[in-house]
């Protein structure tokens, strides 16, 4: 859970679970989650709500705001939000 990912020191979690330098942002990303900084139940709900719509039904300005917030996230770059 974030939580508890958020209680890890980054090192200890790097040497631990081998997730190399990624580790720091890591923890960074699960604090803001447990501090309500970045709200992951929204980000679900719109990812979920855009991958049932059919293709006819998608719109360019949800994906793209979708991808916006995923970009603003600690560790995420253009390929982590497109895929």
């Amino acid at each position: 859970s974030p939580s508890q990912l958020a209680a890890w020191k980054p090192e200890d979690l790097k040497e631990q679970c081998g997730v190399g330098y990624r580790a720091e942002r890591l923890c960074l990303v699960a604090q803001k989650i447990v501090d309500g900084t970045v709200d992951l139940q929204s980000l679900e709900l719109s990812a979920q709500s855009y991958i049932s719509l059919s293709q006819s039904d998608h719109s360019e300005g949800e994906l793209i705001d979708l991808r916006k917030r995923l970009l603003q996230l600690d560790g995420v770059g253009p390929f982590v939000a497109d895929n």
